[in-house]
């Protein structure tokens, strides 16, 4: 028995505001064609539309659209919203189309699905709810992507790397920046992915070009605190639907994200790989950035996830004072050895960085970084404009 009318029925009693947002979530194909209820009904019971609709709902939500009797009324409006449920009076109904593709859906998710998801996740020990994880170690993560990011950036102001035809950044790219950084490949492409995501790198896709984008000389101007914030809240901003609705349900401080990110595919039989992937692509990110230790949430990854991210608003001064209380203060000045290595012993302001960096070689980058003053890199320094003034300044300074 068709649940066109059924449906149909529903999408007569929305509301405007109701009846855009459906159409925004499921984007009928023939809309152009679409004149009533009905029609669009027909649309959005389209084997095809239907599998989109499932695919991003977790097991509670499945449920709910085989048997609505079960669920919360909250649940059966969300449902109704998406165009999954019909109407039969006052009463929300299961319509069949729906029915035949939940059931064709979960039984071609098998359990390969999720052994495959499981080895995108992070490696590592997941902690126990009951372990002591010291959080407040974060900081070592956050300087470090910081200082990674920063360079990484700096090598593609210089010269700007190369896309495949996917749009996904080469290997060739990431080769190159760990070669002239001396950071570990994976970590580079860590650093990229926070640099993507916070704008600060832009993907050239036609030209299949990696840039430095508009703002990147503006954060590089920044003090560290503000650095790591800009890149902790871009990546907070883009964490996965499923794994903050996981995070929002354990409603406790410092979850372990690697456990939420481990039950999505449980939870969320349906997801595409392509979202498993991003799950997992969110909590190594995470742990990079210092987000998370040991899959924990640190108290500020709370604070960020909790709202306190908003620009100008007492949170977000708040969570920058905590930030700025964690992280080491500036350093006063730098270590020049007599092999011409220079140790940095934490984060410089700005303007000493620049010099620094122009004039040598990275060698380690973390917390206490060190570099290297060359022929080579003081030749590089000159032709891009500084003079051998400025260089003994610096370092006199």
């Amino acid at each position: 028995m068709s649940g066109t009318l059924a449906l149909a029925s529903a999408i007569a009693e929305m509301d405007r505001d109701t009846l855009a947002a459906l159409v925004r979530a499921r984007r009928p194909h023939a809309h152009a064609s679409i004149t009533d209820p009905i029609g669009l009904a027909s649309e959005l019971l389209k084997p095809d539309s239907i599998t989109r609709a499932l695919a991003p709902l977790d097991r509670a939500q499945l449920a709910a659209v085989r048997d609505p009797r079960s669920a919360d009324a909250a649940r059966i409006e969300q449902l109704r919203g998406l165009g999954l449920l019909g109407r039969d009076g006052d009463a929300a109904i299961a319509l069949p189309e729906v029915e035949a593709v939940l059931d064709e859906a979960l039984a071609s998710a098998g359990s390969d699905d999720a052994r495959r998801a499981a080895d995108l996740l992070p490696s590592g020990p997941v902690a126990d709810d009951d372990e002591d994880v010291d959080t407040s170690v974060w900081f070592t993560s956050a300087l470090t992507a910081v200082g990674q990011a920063a360079e990484c950036l700096r090598m593609l102001r210089d010269r700007p790397g190369k896309l495949n035809r996917s749009g996904s950044i080469a290997v060739a790219t990431v080769k190159h920046l760990a070669e002239a950084t001396a950071i570990e490949p994976d970590e580079v492409a860590l650093a990229l992915a926070a640099l993507l995501r916070a704008d600060l790198i832009t993907a050239l896709v036609d030209d299949q070009l990696l840039i430095a984008a508009s703002g990147s000389g503006a954060w590089l101007g920044r003090g560290h605190v503000e650095r790591w914030i800009a890149l902790a809240r871009a990546a907070l901003r883009e964490m996965p639907a499923p794994l903050r609705a996981e995070w929002s349900a354990a409603a406790r401080p410092r979850c372990d994200v690697r456990a939420l990110a481990a039950s999505v595919p449980e939870e969320y039989p349906l997801l595409p790989a392509a979202d498993l992937a991003a799950v997992a692509d969110f909590a190594r990110l995470a742990e990079y950035l210092g987000l998370t230790v040991a899959g924990r949430c640190t108290d500020v990854a709370d604070a960020l996830l909790a709202g306190g991210d908003a620009a100008g608003t007492d949170d977000a001064a708040d969570i920058s004072a905590d930030v700025a209380a964690a992280m080491p203060a500036t350093a006063a000045g730098v270590y020049v050895q007599p092999d011409l290595s220079v140790v940095v012993p934490g984060p410089l302001p700005p303007r000493d960085e620049e010099v620094l960096v122009a004039l040598a070689r990275p060698e380690h980058i973390g917390v206490a970084s060190t570099r290297r003053i060359s022929e080579a890199s003081i030749a590089g320094a000159y032709e891009r404009g500084l003079t051998p003034a400025t260089a003994r300044d610096a370092f006199a300074r």
